[in-house]
């Protein structure tokens, strides 16, 4: 596991520990078939609108390559949609 919090912490993520927990809740500790199935540690949808490193929709679920271009992902979401966050409140909204 350690492995997968140096991958999210080397991204300039806005709140890093946020994004490790949600990691963990979201994947059920990397547990969940979404995980296992799709790479997928956020849940995340297959993008429509942005740039996406997913390689399709598995079970309504994006799927990625492994789990770094989930990671890799996840950056580009933050990048395109959560650019405006400017504290960790407007984070959770």
């Amino acid at each position: 596991m350690n492995i997968i919090f140096h991958e999210i912490k080397k991204y300039s993520f806005k709140y890093p520990d946020i994004i490790v927990a949600q990691s963990l809740v979201e994947s059920s500790y990397f547990t969940s078939p979404v995980f296992k199935e799709n790479n997928n540690m956020f849940g995340m949808k297959k993008a429509r609108q942005r740039i996406t490193s997913s390689q399709g929709e598995r079970n309504n679920y994006a799927y990625y390559r492994d789990w770094i271009d989930c990671v890799y992902d996840y950056a580009m979401y933050q990048s395109a949609v959560m650019c405006g966050i400017s504290n960790e409140e407007e984070y959770f909204l």
